[in-house]
C-alpha cells in the first residue's frame, strides 16, 4: 500500500433523529459533488445558508456499502479548523479495498438551524443540538486509476533551487554479450497451461510461432523497462514515466509471471539480461505431459472414463514442439529468470484441427531428463565515467508542500528564462511527478546512484557497514551473491541469547526525511531458519528473525528493545497500531531457503518534540535469527493511485549555449493526467548559474571565451575571441618565447611554454607575452633557439614579413615563374618585370610593355585612374571585355544597350537587369528565377527576409505562422491531434484547430469528430437554422438565420434548457419568407409558424397505478399499487418528472432511472398517479412542452414534411437522431425515422442501429419481431446488401443462422426436422428427401418419386455418366453397379424381343457369335463370350460352357439329374476324374485311361488298393472309405504302394499310417491306437536322398472338428530332432496354426528352441515371430545365425549377419545401418505440397564459422580413420540437424545403449547454402566499398 489510509470514528449520522431533512438542498447548499469518487482524493464545496446557525460546526460522514468511512477533511482556507459559514471546500480520499470497496455509497452532512430564520417553528427538543440533515447516493469505484478531480493544493507548493555544474557522464558503446547453456526447464503461468487458441494466416500469422520476445500481456514491456539493470542500478536516470506507468512495486502480490525459466545447474543468469532475448531449443514433453495437454484420455478405463480413449502414441504425434524466444523481463536469481511471452506449442487433433496450446518446457523432474538448452543475448552495460573537459549544469529542485486535497498531480512541467535571454519563459523540463528514491549517491560524479541496489561486493563494502552480535565488523561479513538477484548474504555470529546483526547504511550516504510525510520501504528477500539460544537457560529455537530502523540524531529512538548494544539502532518501523514490522520465519516453517513476495511498508518517521526534519537518516536491518538475503533496497516519500507524492526532486537541465555567470527566473505548473492545469503555480526568482558554458556568446556574436580542440587535455589547438581574436597551438606563447625557448610571463621554467608551434591573430592578444601583439598576422615557429631556428613571420602593425630556413621555394618551377633559395644563392625567374618607383615605373608581362605616368596609374587594387578618352571599334577588347556595336561582353557579363539589359553570370548563378522584363536572379528564364521584380514591382523569391516574414523556396513564416505553398496555413508548432493549428488545401480543404467558435452556420457534407458531445447525448441530423431575434411565447413568426431551406408543413422543434431539465416545443412551418430574395449570401428571413399543437394529448398517455409511498428525488426504486410487470421497460410520468423502467420485482415493484430526457428529479408524494407512456410517442416525439420563449442563437430542428400516400406507403422527409443520453437506459441507438402525416406525432420509425432494448413492445418493434432483451442489432422494415453478411446467429426470413451453418428448423443435417440445411463445409439438405455429404461426396434423394423433367441431363462426369437426349439415354462407366430387388427391362416395344448387348463395338450379336462380350434377349437366350474357348452360353435348351481354367469355389454343389448323371473333369480316353450320380463312385484316371482311384459311397466292405496300374478287391479288409448318411467314415488302414518308375527324387517306400481318434463329425478307427504313423521320405526335401524321416509324428493326435478348427500337436512324448514339419499344442479358433522345423531352415540348432515360421491371426495375414539377431526368425542354410527378425519394439526389422544386427528397418521409415551405404545416387522429398511454416534460415555463417571440423579414429569399426564433427557440439549450434537414433549392432554392443548421436550432413547443406549466400553478400558489399574507394 502506497499510502497509509486516514480513518474516521463511524457515527452513523444517517440514524441520528433531526427535526428537517434537506431534501432540496436548500440549507447546506452542497455543490460540485462528484458522481463517482475514484481512488484518491477528491472535493466538493459546502456553501451553506442563512438558516445555518453560526459557529456551529458541521458533522460530516461518507460511508461505503460496507458501512466503512470515508475519511473526510474540511480544508481550511484561512477560517477555523472546522467548517463554519459561508463556505468550506471538504476534502474526500478514498482507498483501496479493503479499506473501501466500490459500490453506492451515502454522504451525511449535519448542521443545526436557527430557530430566529427559519420560518417554522422548531420544537424545543430540536433546539440547541443537530437538527437538519443533507444526504445524497453517491458511488464508489476504486477501479478508475484516473484522478481527472481538479487540482487543488493544501498549501501553495514551495521550491528550493540549487545551481550546480558537474562534469558529463559519458558512456562507450555498451558491447552485446552472448551466452549459452543447458538443463534448463521453463514453467508457464498456472492459469495459462493448456489454454489453446487459433492459429493460420487466415487468423494471426504471428501467432503461429513461438519466435520474436515482445511481452504478450499489455504492461509487460513496461515492466522489462522498468527491470533493466542501468536503471535499477541508478547508474542511468530512469524515465518517470516508466514508474508512473509501469506496475507499482508497492503491492501485496505481484502478478505472476507470463514465463519462468529455470536453470538446474546455477550461475547461468546474471540481472544485466534483462531486456535482452533468450532462446530455448531442444524442446521436448513427457507422454504423460501432452496427454495432459491433449485432453484425451487412455485407452480403457471404467465409469466416467470408459471408453476407446486415445493411444499414447497417436497422443504424442499430434505436438510439434518449436523453439522459444521471449524477452527477459526479470533476473531473479542466478537460476531464475521470468519472460513476458508464455511458450506454446502447435496441437493438431483428431479432427485435424491446429491450435496452439501454452505449455511448460521440459520438466522440473530429474527423473523424466528433458532438459532444454539456451542461448541469450544482452546489453553488456558498464559504469559510466565522467568527462574531463566538458560540464553541464543543472538546477536542482526541491518541491514540497504538494500535497492536494483534490486531483491528482501527474505530471509538472518548468520553465525557465534566462536574465540574458530576450525570449518568453521555454520549457526546460516536462517530466511525471513521482516520488524520488532517497537512497542515492548524491556525489554529482554518479548521482543518482542507488547505494540500495547491490550490484557488487565492492558497491555493498562502500555503502554498508555490518556488524556481528558482539558489535564488531569481522563478525559479519556481507557478502555479493545471485542467489537472489544482486543481493547481499548476510550470515555472522549473532546465534548467543539477545545478541543481533546489524547491516546499516553508512552515515556519508545518508539522507533527509521530514514530519509528516509517509514514506515507502521496499526490498527482495530469501530467508532461511537457524538455530539461536533464546533464554539465559541456553535453550534453543529454530527460526528466523529480520527487522528495520532508521536512525537520526532527531528521530525518536526505540526504548522497546531488550538486546545488547540497543543504543546502536534508532526507531523499529512500525505498523498503524504501532506494532513492529519485519519478516519471520517460525519453527514450523520449511528449513530451507523461503522465498518472500516483495516486502513494502509505508510509514511515518517519530520525531523528537519540536523537531520537523532530520538531515543525516541511515536505514538498519537487524538480524535476530536465520540466514538473510537482501536485494533491490528502496525507500522514498510514498505514492499511490489518485495519490501524488507530498515531495519530490528535480534535477532540470540548463542549455549549453546560455551566458555564465547568469540568472535564471524559473516557473513551475502542475497538471494532472488529462493535461488539465492546477490553479496554483510556483515562481523562484534570480536562480544564480555559475560555471563555464561550452559557448559563450558575447557582443556582436564574437566569441569571447576559448574553444579547446583535441582529444588529449593540454595540446591540440585553442581558438581564442574578444575583442581581439586568435587560433594557435595549445603551449605556444608568442613567436619571442619560442624563439629564445624561454617560459612566457608569469610562467615558470618547466611550465608548458616556449615551444614552438603556429598562431594566427588579430587584434591586441596575448598581451603577457613579450612580443606586444597587434594588428594580424601569421607567425609558424619550430621552437628552435638560435642560428638553427626556422620561421615563418607575417605582421601588419609593425609591417613585416620574414621568413628563415635553410631553403624556401615561390612560384612555379614549371611555368618558370619562381623565386627560390638555398645554399646562398638566389633565383629568381618570371615571364614578367617591373621597374620604377611608386609614382612611375615600367613594367613588362607577355611582350607588353606598361608605362604609368601622371596621367595613367593602374593602381595595385585593379583601379585604373586615367585622363583623356579610351577610343575602340567594335570587334576590340578593353580590360578583358569584348567591345560590339551596341554591347560590352565578358566572361558571365553582358551589357546590351539596345535590349536595355546587363546579365551578370550564367546557369543558376546569374543576375539580369532588364528595363522590359524586371530584374531576375537564379535563372536565365524570368519565370523560372529564383528572385525577380517585375517593372511593375512584383516580387517573387524562393528565400529572403520581407518584413519580418521569411521566405525560403516553399514557404514564407513568421514567428509561429508558416504559409506554405502546397495551399496550406499553419503553426510551426503543428503537431496533428496535439498542438497547433493548420488550414490546408489537401482532401478539398482540411482544417484542425483545438477549439472554434463558430457564430454563424456550420455547414459541412463529412462531420469527423474523434469525440463528439450533445446536449442531453444526443445529435440529430436534420435541417436546422437559428434564431437571431428573441422569440416570445406567443409569437408566430420567427426571425432565422435561413430560411430558404425550408418548405411549407415541415415540422420542426426546439430543446431548451429549463428548471425542469429539458424542453422541447414542436412546432408546424405554414410559411416562410426571406429578408432579400435577390441576394445569394443573405438567407436571413421568417418562419411562419403553428405552435398550437404541443401538449402531449392523452392518447399517448395512461394512468397505471399510483405509487404507494412518498419518494424522495433519488429513490429508484418504487413501489406501487400494482401492475408493476406492465411498466417493465416503459416511460412512466410521475407528477412532472419522466422516469425510465429498467426492472420490476413482484406486482408491486419497479426500478427506474430518474429524471429521464432531462426532467428534473424532485421528491413525490403517496398516491401519485403514475401514467405510462405510448411507447412510440416516447420513442419518436420523446416529450413535449408548451410554448417557450428563446433567445438569439436558439437551434430549430426539422423532424421532416410529409408529402403524400397513406399507411405504409406515405411519402415523406425526416432526420436521423444518435442518442447516447444515458437517463433513458436503453442508449445508445441511431434512428431512422420518416413523416408520414402532418400531425406532430405523425412520424414513423423506420430504422434502428444500436442498443434494441427500447423497441419491445412497440409498434415498430412488433413489425420487425424485436424479441425481449434483444441486445444490438439493426431492426430495419427492409434491408438490402450487397456484400457479405458476417453472423454467428439469428435469422432472415425464417432462415436461422449458428455455427456457420444456414437452417430452417432443428438445425440437423439430413433430418426430417429440418426443412433446409446448409453450411460452411459445403453440407445440403432438404429434410431426409434430398442430402449431400460434401465429406463423402454423395447425394441422396428420396421421395415418393423422384422426376427430372429436362430434354436432355447428365449424371456422373467426364469418363461416367449416365445421360439422356433425344429420347436416347448413354451409360458410360468404367465400372457399373446395380443392387436391386428386381431389375425389369420392359422390352414390349419389340414383342418381348428386346436385346441387351456389351462389348466392344457392341458385343456378339446373336446367342451363338463368339465375339467378345455378352448377349441378351428376351427370348431367354443368352451368350458370354471370351474367346472361343471361354464362353457360356444358354440358347433354346441348350448350355454350353468352355472355359481353359474351370475354379468352383461352393461350400455346396449340387447338381441334379433324374437318370443320376455324371460329371468328368478332363477328356474322355485321357487323364480324367469322374463322377458317376447313379453309382455314387469317384474315379481318377491316368493318361493311359488307367483307372488309379475309385472311391463309393456304399455299403460295401470293399477296401480298394491301388498298386501297379490296377485295382483289386480286397475282401478280406474292412471297408476303407465311405459315406454314410452324410458322415465321412475312414476305418483301417491306408496304404499307397507306388509302382517302381518312381526314382529317389519322388517318394519311395511312402508309407502313410493314421492313428484311430473319434471325435463328434469325424472318425477315425483302427485296430489299434498307436499304430498311425506319417511318413515321407526325406527325399522330398533333398534330392540326395536318405533313410531319414522328413515328416513325422509318433505318438501325435492330428484331429478333426476340434471345438478350436484345427488342431495338429502332440499329447505327449519327444519330438525328434530331424523331423520336418512339427506342430506343438498350437491352437486357431479360425484358422489353421502350423510351426516348421527343421534342420535347414531352423535359426539354430537345439530340440528344445523352435522359431516360427509363419502363423494366421485373425484377418488371414501371415505372421513372423520376432526372433532375435542369434536366433533370427528367418535364417539361411548355410548359416543359421544370418536372416531377418524382428525386435520387440512394432515396426523394427532387423538383419543380422553371424549373430549380429547389420542394419534395420525401422518405424517411420527410417534405415539404420552399423557401417557404410555405398548408392550410386540418393534423393531426399522436397516437395513445397509437403511442406508448410517455411521460413528463410538466418546467421547461417555466424553457426557455420563455429562449427569445428575434425579428424578422429572410430572407437568402433575396427579402429578407422575418420574425419567429420562431433554431434554434441553441433546440437548446441545447429541443434536441428543433430538427432537421438537407434544403435545397433557392434555401436549398441560398446555403448551398452539403445541410442546415440547422429549428423545429418545432408541437411548442414542447406546451412552451407545459407552461408555461402550471406559470405558472398558480404563480398559484394566489399567490393562495392573497395570500388568507391
Amino acid at each position: 500500500m502506497g499510502f497509509i489510509p486516514r480513518r474516521r470514528i463511524i457515527e452513523n449520522l444517517s440514524q441520528i433523529e433531526v427535526f428537517v431533512e434537506d431534501t432540496q438542498n436548500e440549507y447546506f447548499i452542497v455543490q460540485d459533488i462528484p458522481d463517482t469518487f475514484v481512488q484518491g482524493r477528491s472535493a466538493f464545496k459546502v456553501f451553506g445558508s442563512q438558516f445555518l446557525k453560526k459557529n456551529v460546526p458541521l458533522k460530516i460522514e461518507i460511508l461505503d456499502k460496507n458501512g466503512n468511512t470515508i475519511y473526510v477533511q474540511p480544508v481550511k482556507y484561512g477560517q477555523g479548523s472546522s467548517p463554519k459559514l459561508p463556505y468550506r471546500y471538504i476534502s474526500a480520499e478514498v482507498y483501496p479495498p479493503p479499506f473501501n470497496v466500490p459500490g453506492e455509497a451515502e454522504l451525511v452532512i449535519l448542521g443545526e438551524l436557527d430557530e430566529s430564520k427559519v420560518p417554522f417553528n422548531i420544537p424545543s427538543q430540536f433546539q440547541g443540538t443537530y437538527n437538519v440533515r443533507y444526504r445524497r447516493k453517491v458511488n464508489v469505484d476504486t477501479a478508475t486509476i484516473i484522478n481527472t478531480q481538479p487540482i487543488l493544493f493544501y498549501k501553495k507548493p514551495t521550491v528550493s533551487a540549487t545551481a550546480i555544474t558537474t562534469a558529463q557522464k559519458k558512456t562507450d558503446p555498451p558491447a552485446n554479450r552472448f551466452i549459452s547453456g543447458s538443463a534448463v526447464y521453463g514453467i508457464v503461468k498456472k492459469d495459462l497451461r493448456g489454454k489453446s487458441f487459433s492459429t493460420g494466416s487466415d487468423i494471426n500469422t504471428q501467432e503461429d510461432t513461438n519466435q520474436g520476445g515482445k511481452s504478450d500481456t499489455p504492461s509487460g514491456d513496461i515492466k522489462t523497462e522498468t527491470n533493466l539493470w542501468k536503471y535499477k542500478t541508478g547508474l542511468y536516470s530512469k524515465r518517470a514515466v516508466l514508474n508512473r506507468r509501469g506496475v507499482s512495486e508497492e503491492r501485496e502480490s505481484p502478478e505472476p509471471p507470463q514465463m519462468e525459466i529455470i536453470s538446474t545447474t546455477g550461475g547461468e543468469f546474471v540481472t544485466k539480461m534483462v531486456g535482452g532475448d533468450i532462446e530455448i531449443n531442444n524442446i521436448k514433453l513427457t507422454s504423460a505431459q501432452k496427454r495432459s495437454l491433449s485432453g484425451y484420455a487412455a485407452p480403457g478405463g471404467s465409469g466416467a472414463n470408459a471408453g476407446p480413449g486415445v493411444p499414447q502414441e497417436a497422443v504424442n504425434s499430434m505436438f510439434t514442439l518449436s523453439s522459444y524466444k521471449g524477452r527477459v523481463e526479470n533476473v531473479i536469481s542466478d537460476r531464475k529468470l521470468t519472460t513476458a511471452k508464455p511458450y506454446s506449442v502447435k496441437f493438431t487433433g483428431v479432427n485435424n484441427q491446429t491450435v496452439r496450446k501454452y505449455s511448460d518446457i521440459g520438466s522440473p523432474k530429474e527423473s523424466d531428463n528433458i532438459y532444454a538448452n539456451f542461448t541469450a543475448s544482452y546489453v553488456d552495460w558498464e559504469v559510466p565515467s565522467t568527462s574531463s573537459y566538458r560540464f553541464d549544469t543543472f538546477i536542482d529542485l526541491d518541491v514540497s508542500n504538494m500535497r492536494t486535497f483534490s486531483g491528482d498531480v501527474y505530471r509538472m512541467k518548468v520553465y525557465g528564462a534566462s536574465d540574458s535571454s530576450q525570449g518568453d519563459f521555454p520549457v526546460l523540463l516536462d517530466t511525471i511527478v513521482e516520488s524520488s528514491e532517497l537512497l542515492v549517491d548524491t556525489d554529482e560524479a554518479v548521482f543518482p546512484l542507488r547505494s540500495g541496489y547491490l550490484q557488487s561486493k565492492a558497491h555493498i563494502d562502500k555503502y554498508w557497514d555490518a556488524y556481528g552480535g558482539d558489535n564488531a565488523s569481522a563478525t559479519l561479513q556481507p557478502q555479493y551473491t545471485m542467489s537472489l538477484a544482486d543481493a547481499t548474504y548476510l550470515s555472522g555470529s549473532y546465534d548467543e541469547y539477545n545478541t543481533v546483526g546489524r547491516f546499516e547504511l553508512k552515515s556519508d550516504y545518508s539522507f533527509t526525511v521530514k514530519r509528516d510525510i509517509p514514506y515507502t520501504l521496499s526490498f527482495n528477500a530469501y530467508g532461511k531458519k537457524t538455530l539461536k539460544t533464546i533464554n539465559t537457560g541456553g535453550d534453543q529455537k529454530n527460526y528466523g528473525k529480520l527487522m528495520v530502523h532508521i536512525s537520526g540524531s532527531d528521530l525518536a529512538g526505540d526504548s522497546r528493545l531488550n538486546i545488547t548494544h540497543k543504543t546502536s539502532f534508532g526507531q523499529s518501523l512500525t505498523n498503524a497500531t504501532n506494532q513492529k514490522v519485519g519478516l519471520e520465519l517460525k519453527d514450523n516453517d520449511p528449513n530451507g531457503i523461503v522465498e518472500f513476495p516483495r516486502v513494502s511498508h509505508t510509514f511515518f518517521p517519530k520525531f523528537k518534540p519540536d523537531t520537523v526534519k532530520n538531515n543525516d537518516t541511515i536505514l538498519q536491518f537487524r538480524i535476530e535469527a536465520g540466514e538473510w538475503y537482501i536485494s533491490d533496497i528502496s525507500l522514498r516519500p510514498a505514492q499511490d493511485t489518485g495519490f501524488s507524492p507530498d515531495e519530490m526532486k528535480l534535477r532540470v537541465p540548463v542549455g549549453v549555449n546560455t551566458l555564465r555567470p547568469d540568472n535564471f527566473d524559473l516557473l513551475l505548473e502542475y497538471y494532472d493526467i488529462n493535461g488539465n492545469t492546477a490553479e496554483a503555480i510556483t515562481f523562484i526568482n534570480n536562480v544564480g548559474i555559475s560555471g563555464s558554458a561550452l559557448v559563450v556568446e558575447g557582443d556582436d556574436n564574437l566569441l569571447t571565451g576559448s574553444l579547446f580542440i583535441g582529444n588529449v587535455q593540454g595540446s591540440g589547438i585553442e581558438m581564442a575571441g574578444a575583442n581581439s581574436a586568435y587560433m594557435r597551438s595549445i603551449g605556444y606563447e608568442g613567436f619571442t618565447s619560442a624563439s629564445i625557448g624561454a617560459p612566457g610571463a608569469g610562467l615558470s621554467a618547466g611550465d608548458n611554454s616556449g615551444f614552438g608551434g603556429f598562431m594566427i591573430f588579430s587584434g591586441s592578444v596575448l598581451p603577457d607575452a613579450p612580443d606586444g601583439y597587434s594588428g594580424a598576422g601569421l607567425e609558424i615557429h619550430d621552437g628552435t633557439t638560435g642560428d638553427d631556428e626556422s620561421f615563418f613571420k607575417f605582421r601588419t602593425n609593425p609591417s613585416e614579413f620574414k621568413v628563415k630556413t635553410d631553403s624556401f621555394f615561390l612560384g612555379n618551377k614549371t611555368s618558370g615563374q619562381f623565386i627560390s633559395g638555398s645554399n646562398g644563392n638566389l633565383v629568381m625567374s618570371s615571364s614578367r618585370f617591373f621597374l620604377g618607383g611608386d609614382s612611375s615605373f615600367i613594367s613588362g608581362s607577355n611582350g607588353n610593355i606598361e608605362i604609368t605616368s601622371s596621367n595613367f596609374h593602374l593602381q595595385p587594387d585593379g583601379d585604373v585612374v586615367m585622363q583623356g578618352t579610351i577610343t575602340a571599334e567594335a570587334g576590340g577588347t578593353i580590360g578583358g571585355f569584348s567591345i560590339g556595336s551596341d554591347n560590352l561582353t565578358a566572361t558571365n557579363f553582358v551589357l546590351n544597350t539596345t535590349n536595355k539589359s546587363l546579365s551578370l553570370g550564367s546557369g543558376e548563378d546569374i543576375f539580369i537587369a532588364d528595363a522590359d522584363t524586371g530584374i531576375q536572379l537564379g535563372s536565365a528564364t524570368f519565370a523560372n528565377a529564383e528572385f525577380s521584380v517585375t517593372p511593375e514591382g512584383a516580387v517573387s523569391a524562393s528565400s529572403g527576409n520581407v518584413g519580418g516574414w521569411a521566405i525560403s523556396d516553399s514557404q514564407i513564416s513568421s514567428g509561429n505562422l508558416i504559409i506554405h505553398n502546397s495551399g496550406e496555413i499553419r503553426t510551426s508548432d503543428y503537431d496533428p491531434q496535439f498542438s497547433g493549428w493548420a488550414i490546408s488545401s489537401l482532401a478539398n480543404g482540411f482544417a484542425e484547430f483545438e477549439n472554434v467558435r463558430i457564430r454563424g452556420t456550420l455547414r459541412t457534407t463529412t462531420f469527423e469528430k474523434e469525440t463528439v458531445n450533445a446536449v442531453g447525448g444526443q445529435v440529430w441530423i436534420a435541417n436546422s437554422t437559428a434564431v437571431t431575434k428573441s422569440v416570445a411565447a406567443a409569437d408566430d413568426v420567427i426571425l432565422v438565420e435561413n430560411s430558404s431551406g425550408f418548405a411549407i408543413g415541415e415540422v420542426i422543434f426546439a430543446k431548451k434548457v429549463s428548471a425542469q431539465g429539458f424542453t422541447k416545443e414542436f412546432m408546424t412551418i405554414t410559411s416562410m419568407s426571406r429578408e432579400d430574395a435577390s441576394s445569394d449570401t443573405n438567407m436571413v428571413g421568417s418562419l411562419f409558424v403553428d405552435r398550437g399543437t404541443n401538449e402531449l394529448s392523452s392518447s399517448f398517455t395512461s394512468s397505471i397505478t399510483n405509487l404507494d409511498g412518498a419518494i424522495s428525488d433519488v429513490q429508484t426504486e418504487l413501489t406501487v399499487d400494482d401492475n408493476a410487470v406492465e411498466l417493465d421497460k416503459s416511460i412512466i410520468k410521475v407528477d412532472f418528472e419522466y422516469m425510465k423502467v429498467t426492472g420490476s420485482r413482484g406486482t408491486t415493484k419497479i426500478q427506474v432511472l430518474r429524471g429521464a430526457d432531462g426532467s428534473q428529479k424532485v421528491a413525490h408524494s403517496d398516491n401519485a398517479v403514475v401514467g405510462q407512456l405510448s411507447r412510440d410517442a416516447a420513442m419518436v416525439a420523446s416529450f413535449l412542452s408548451p410554448r417557450e420563449t428563446y433567445t438569439p442563437g436558439q437551434v430549430l430542428v426539422s423532424t421532416g414534411r410529409y408529402i403524400g400516400g397513406e399507411g405504409t406507403n406515405t411519402t415523406g422527409s425526416g432526420y436521423m437522431l444518435l442518442n447516447a443520453n444515458p437517463t433513458t437506459g436503453d442508449t445508445p441507438f441511431m434512428d431512422f425515422a420518416e413523416r408520414t402525416g402532418s400531425g406532430v406525432y405523425d412520424v414513423r420509425l423506420k430504422t434502428r442501429l444500436g442498443d434494441l432494448s427500447g423497441l419491445m413492445r412497440s409498434r415498430f418493434g412488433r413489425e420487425v419481431g424485436i424479441s425481449d432483451n434483444p441486445g444490438f442489432g439493426l431492426a430495419s422494415e427492409n434491408v438490402f446488401l450487397s456484400g457479405m453478411i458476417r453472423a454467428n446467429s439469428g435469422s432472415i426470413g425464417g432462415i436461422s443462422m449458428g455455427n456457420q451453418k444456414l437452417f430452417i428448423g432443428a438445425g440437423s443435417h439430413g433430418n426430417d426436422d429440418t426443412g433446409f440445411y446448409v453450411s460452411s463445409s459445403g453440407d445440403f439438405s432438404l429434410k431426409k428427401s434430398f442430402i449431400w455429404d460434401s465429406d463423402v461426396g454423395t447425394l441422396d434423394v428420396s421421395g415418393s418419386a423422384v422426376r427430372f423433367n429436362t430434354p436432355e441431363f447428365v449424371l456422373g462426369g467426364s469418363t461416367g455418366f449416365i445421360s439422356g437426349s433425344g429420347g436416347a439415354i448413354s451409360i458410360e462407366s468404367d465400372t457399373f453397379d446395380l443392387n436391386a430387388t428386381s431389375v425389369i427391362i420392359d422390352s414390349s416395344a419389340d414383342s418381348g424381343n428386346g436385346v441387351i448387348r456389351l462389348g466392344g463395338s457392341g458385343g456378339p450379336d446373336s446367342p451363338t457369335s463368339n465375339t467378345a462380350g455378352i448377349y441378351l434377349d428376351g427370348g431367354g437366350a443368352f451368350n458370354v463370350v471370351g474367346n472361343s474357348n471361354n464362353l457360356l452360353r444358354l440358347d433354346g435348351g441348350s448350355l454350353t460352357m468352355k472355359s481353359e481354367t474351370f475354379d468352383l469355389d461352393a461350400t455346396t454343389l449340387v447338381m441334379g439329374s433324374a437318370n443320376g448323371g455324371s460329371l468328368m473333369i478332363g477328356t474322355a480316353d485321357e487323364q480324367r476324374v469322374a463322377i458317376s450320380g447313379s453309382s455314387g463312385e469317384l474315379s481318377f484316371h491316368n493318361s493311359d485311361d488307367n483307372e488309379r482311384l475309385r472311391l463309393k459311397t456304399q455299403t460295401e466292405t470293399t477296401s480298394y488298393v491301388i498298386a501297379n496300374g490296377s485295382v483289386s478287391n480286397q475282401t478280406e479288409k474292412a471297408s476303407l472309405i465311405q459315406m454314410q448318411a452324410g458322415r465321412l467314415s475312414i476305418s483301417g488302414s491306408i496304404k499307397a504302394e507306388f509302382d517302381d518308375n518312381l526314382t529317389s527324387t519322388h517318394l519311395e517306400g511312402g508309407r502313410f499310417f493314421m492313428r484311430a481318434v473319434q471325435d463328434s463329425t469325424i472318425n477315425f478307427t483302427a485296430t489299434t491306437q498307436n499304430l498311425a504313423e506319417f511318413h515321407i521320405s526325406s527325399s522330398i526335401l533333398s534330392t540326395a536322398g536318405g533313410a531319414t524321416t522328413a515328416i513325422k509324428a509318433s505318438s501325435v493326435n492330428v484331429g478333426f472338428g476340434s471345438a478350436n478348427g484345427i488342431v495338429i500337436g502332440p499329447v505327449q512324448g519327444a519330438i525328434n530332432e530331424t523331423t520336418g514339419v512339427r506342430s506343438e499344442n498350437i491352437t486357431s479358433t479360425n484358422a489353421l496354426a502350423a510351426a516348421f522345423y527343421s534342420d535347414n531352415i531352423r535359426g539354430a540348432a537345439g530340440s528344445n528352441r523352435a522359431a516360427a515360421l509363419f502363423a494366421t491371426d485373425s484377418g488371414g495375414k501371415v505372421v513372423i515371430a520376432s526372433g532375435s539377431a542369434a536366433e533370427p526368425a528367418y535364417s539361411f542354410s548355410s548359416d543359421r545365425d544370418t536372416g531377418f527378425f524382428m525386435l520387440a519394439s512394432a515396426g523394427n526389422i532387423g538383419v543380422s549377419l553371424a549373430g549380429t544386427e547389420e542394419f534395420r528397418f525401422a518405424a517411420a521409415g527410417n534405415f539404420h545401418a552399423d557401417a557404410d551405404i555405398t548408392a550410386f545416387s540418393s534423393t531426399v522429398a522436397s516437395d513445397v505440397r509437403l511442406k508448410e511454416n517455411i521460413k528463410s534460415l538466418e546467421n547461417n555463417l555466424d553457426k557455420i564459422l563455429e562449427l569445428k571440423p575434425s579428424s578422429f579414429t572410430w572407437k568402433v569399426q575396427d579402429k578407422q580413420d575418420d574425419v567429420g564433427l562431433i554431434a554434441q557440439e553441433v546440437e548446441s549450434i545447429i541443434p536441428m540437424i543433430v538427432k537421438e537414433t537407434i544403435s545397433i549392432g557392434k555401436t549398441k554392443k560398446f555403448l551398452g545403449g539403445d541410442t546415440h548421436k547422429t549428423v545429418d550432413y545432408s541437411k548442414l547443406t542447406t546451412y552451407l547454402i545459407g552461408a555461402i549466400q550471406e559470405q558472398q553478400k558480404q563480398i559484394d558489399e566489399l567490393k562495392k566499398k573497395f570500388e568507391e574507394l
